[in-house]
Formats: C-alpha cells, sequence, structure tokens
C-alpha cells in the first residue's frame, strides 16, 4: 500500500471508528493528534467530507486528491502519525475480537446459526437483524472483567424463535444462561 493510500486508510478507519460511542480514547486521541497534525500543517485540506461519510469511496477519492496536491504523502511527520494510528486501531481490533465473540450488524438472511463462541465479554451481539427462519446459537463460552466464567460448565445455549416472514431484532446480546 502506498504511502497516501495508507493516509486515507488511516483517516477513514479513525474517523469511523471515533464516530462509536464506545470508541476507545486511545484511538480517539490517535486519530485526534494525526487530524490536528493535519489541519496545522495543511489548512487547506478539508477532512469534513471524510468524517461526514467515512466509508464512502467518492469521498475517500475527493481526500485523497486533496492530500496528494498539498504533498502531504511526503511528510514523514504525518505518514507516523498516520502509522501510528493504523497500529492503534489493529490493536482495539484484536482486543475487541477477544472480548466480543461474535459481532453481526445490519444482518439479513433466512436463517442464523453459530456454535462454539469463546470470548472474555459477550460471547455474540447481533443488531439491527432481518431473518425470515431460525436462530441457533450454542455453546457460547463468555466472561465478566477479570476473566470470570459464567458459564463454566459449557452448558449449551440454544436460542430458537419461531418462524415467521420476518423476525426484526433492534439490538440484542445473546449470552449463556442456564435454560
Amino acid at each position: 500500500m502506498d504511502a497516501l493510500t495508507s493516509l486515507v486508510t488511516a483517516l477513514a478507519a479513525g474517523a469511523a471508528v471515533v464516530l462509536k460511542p464506545t470508541v476507545e480514547q486511545a484511538v480517539n486521541d490517535s486519530y485526534s493528534a494525526l487530524k490536528g497534525l493535519i489541519q496545522r500543517k495543511y489548512a487547506r485540506v478539508s477532512l469534513d467530507q471524510l468524517e461526514a461519510n467515512p466509508r464512502s469511496k467518492s469521498r475517500q477519492g475527493v481526500v485523497e486528491e486533496d492530500l496528494a496536491a498539498a504533498g502531504i504523502d511526503k511528510d514523514a511527520e504525518v505518514l507516523q502519525q498516520a502509522q501510528t494510528l493504523l497500529d492503534t486501531l489493529q490493536r482495539q481490533t484484536l482486543e475487541t475480537a477477544a472480548a466480543i465473540g461474535v459481532a453481526l450488524t445490519d444482518i439479513e438472511g433466512a436463517a442464523l446459526s453459530i456454535r462454539r463462541v469463546t470470548a472474555t465479554g459477550a460471547g455474540v451481539t447481533v443488531e439491527h437483524a432481518k431473518l425470515s427462519g431460525d436462530i441457533t446459537i450454542e455453546d457460547v463460552q463468555a466472561g465478566g472483567p477479570g476473566g470470570t466464567r459464567p458459564n463454566a460448565q459449557r452448558q449449551p445455549v440454544s436460542r430458537r424463535l419461531p418462524n415467521s416472514s420476518s423476525t426484526t431484532s433492534p439490538s440484542a446480546v445473546i449470552s449463556p444462561s442456564a435454560g
């Protein structure tokens, strides 16, 4: 990945993550440092469009053009800060993956089946799901803070919703239970 693409990737990923209410302070600090550095050194480059919709390829393209025109891809300080942000995001992703076994958002399908999940936090989270068939979630190992494991006996978990034309779940966290 070239320097300019890495920079835009870091900015887009950082902007997307800091919009979430659960963002880690280290990610927020790293993104703010990169954004502030760009604003100080390259005042004519606006990141507002990218922050409004970080996943938009066209907005990423506009910001990339502006950054290239400013010659920012040759600025070692900015590129180092972008790499710091990417490293911080990667660390958070790995930590989050361990804490949340399976996290699904905005899914649509006929059925959902999840088995054998181990996590230190919530075992399975599902948000905004539209499913027309069965939902089966089994053998979830989830622990609380400090590594406690509320289901140390590996009790299988199964949640089954009756067939219907559409089952919508705006937000659900499914963790092991006794029954």
